[in-house]
């Protein structure tokens, strides 16, 4: 009798989902500027404006039940896992020159420019700040 037989009582966020709750978490992860994020107009889309009296308490009371919030947060770790792929997909292939995006070729352009029209450049010290 060593085996515990676990019952969605003990694992609340394993509890499934109704349709409506399922609707909810979707529309606040992917329902984009107009959704996304905003409890109360998520409620009031899926569950209608006229079922409760106060909205916005029955929105964040459904969003505090462990098995909505464990839904959501599964959502948005997809959508972040997501994200950050196509983060490196886009990512420049290669690398920013210089320490303020100026490539080497134009720091040498600017002095070479400065000296020809008698100017000295002004000198930089040794944290790197051009004094004037």
């Amino acid at each position: 009798m060593s085996d515990k037989i676990t019952n969605t009582q003990d694992r609340p966020e394993e509890k499934p989902l109704t349709e409506q709750e399922l609707q909810f978490c979707n529309l606040y992860v992917n329902g984009g500027l107009e959704y996304a994020g905003r409890p109360k107009k998520c409620f009031v889309e899926v569950f209608g404006e006229d079922t409760v009296k106060n909205p916005y308490a029955s929105a964040n009371y459904l969003m505090n039940k462990p098995h909505v919030l464990a839904h959501i947060k599964a959502l948005l770790s997809s959508e972040r896992f997501e994200m950050e792929t196509m983060a490196v997909k886009l990512r420049p292939s290669r690398p920013s020159h210089g320490r303020r995006g100026r490539s080497t070729r134009s720091r040498h352009t600017r002095r070479r420019l400065a000296t020809r029209c008698g100017r000295a450049l002004p000198s930089a010290d040794a944290a790197g700040r051009r004094s004037p």
